[in-house]
């Protein structure tokens, strides 16, 4: 009698549900199912012809769009942008759910009881590259790139300037604001500036400034050709030069990023308190200014630059001897990258003194 019962109320229950399945695709026969949203647009259980009225009159709203941040306005049109939205295609869509197939037409009046909607996408083109432009030409003064940390010459001393955090105004994150306002039919986009980090950072910067002074600490003697050349600490400093390369930070696998963690908690180390761990980042190398150093070559040369004499015969003592020497002259050295310097190398004459002993 239990089991008997048991059925008679499952075949009840199927048969509402089959009445409710049948009623429902039969009275929204000619009509969108109900609970259909196009954006924030309610279209449910309208006929395709006033659910296109409704949409043509909310798309007549995005032809004057514009951004907005604070009381700063920036109006951009729809032909400016290549907006162009299909309700046609859109309904078409719209139209289909609950209708695509037989478990379709069962599910969606279940879908329905539960209190749920549909939520159907708006058919819609967009040219990305010309909102991009538009953003560009008419958001300059908002943004304010970061400025990164970088160490400047003062004599022979080196002094660290600050890191300086900027703004910008994102393309990416502004194009899908756009896209979040038409898709539920808003004019008005919220215009998002992002906060930029510097990627050099003053503490970064410590070690490398310490090196440079050491390099400038003392005057350079140079000897060539029997000269000797004095750089003083101030034109030795000129030649360092800095360039930002990428730093190897600290690479600590999460296992033990765990078990450090527990290491500190058993010792009472707060959160505050633990270790950094860093990966990658940029800093600043101290290296040799190749133009600067060339410069300073180029400044001695006349002080070094003998020509050659070519040998000649000549009576010294009633002796016939053969004179002449080698000269000198300044070269820069080859090469570049981080080394450079310059040599100073002998120049042979013309005609050596070997040649007029052979003929004499």
């Amino acid at each position: 009698m239990t089991v008997y019962r048991a059925l008679k109320v499952a075949l009840g229950v199927i048969s509402v549900l089959a009445l409710y399945i049948g009623g429902t695709q039969a009275l929204y026969a000619h009509r969108l199912m109900p609970g259909i949203h196009v954006g924030n647009v309610d279209v449910g259980g309208k006929t395709t012809e006033q659910a296109q009225a409704i949409l043509d009159q909310r798309v007549s709203g995005l032809n004057q769009l514009s951004y907005v941040k604070e009381d700063r306005k920036i109006p951009l049109t729809a032909q400016e942008i290549g907006l162009a939205v299909d309700t046609k295609a859109t309904l078409q869509e719209a139209r289909g759910y609950g209708r695509h197939n037989l478990l379709d037409r069962v599910s969606y009046p279940l879908h329905l009881l539960s209190g749920n909607t549909a939520e159907s996408p708006l058919h819609y083109t967009l040219v990305e590259s010309a909102l991009r432009d538009k953003l560009a030409a008419t958001t300059k003064d908002l943004a304010s790139p970061a400025k990164n940390a970088t160490i400047v010459r003062e004599g022979r001393d080196f002094r660290i300037m600050p890191e300086e955090a900027g703004s910008i105004v994102d393309p990416a994150v502004n194009v899908q604001a756009a896209r979040r306002a038409v898709e539920s039919f808003q004019s008005t986009i919220p215009l998002y500036i992002r906060q930029q980090q510097p990627e050099i950072r003053a503490a970064d910067l410590g070690a490398t400034k310490a090196y440079a002074e050491q390099l400038a600490a003392s005057p350079l003697t140079v000897t060539a050709a029997g000269k000797s050349f004095k750089a003083n600490e101030a034109t030795v400093a000129s030649w360092v030069a800095f360039e930002p390369r990428l730093q190897t930070g600290i690479q600590v696998p999460l296992l033990q990023a765990n078990l450090l963690s527990q290491v500190d908690r058993s010792f009472g180390v707060g959160t505050d308190n633990a270790p950094i761990i860093r990966g990658d980042y940029k800093t600043l190398y101290a290296v040799a200014d190749v133009t600067k150093i060339g410069e300073y070559i180029a400044s001695i040369a006349d002080g070094v630059d003998q020509p050659p004499e070519n040998a000649r015969l000549a009576f010294v003592n009633n002796q016939l001897t053969v004179e002449g020497q080698a000269g000198w002259c300044s070269a820069q050295s080859p090469g570049g990258g981080e080394s450079a310097g310059f040599q100073f190398k002998a120049s042979r004459p013309y005609r050596s003194a070997a040649h007029h002993q052979q003929k004499s």
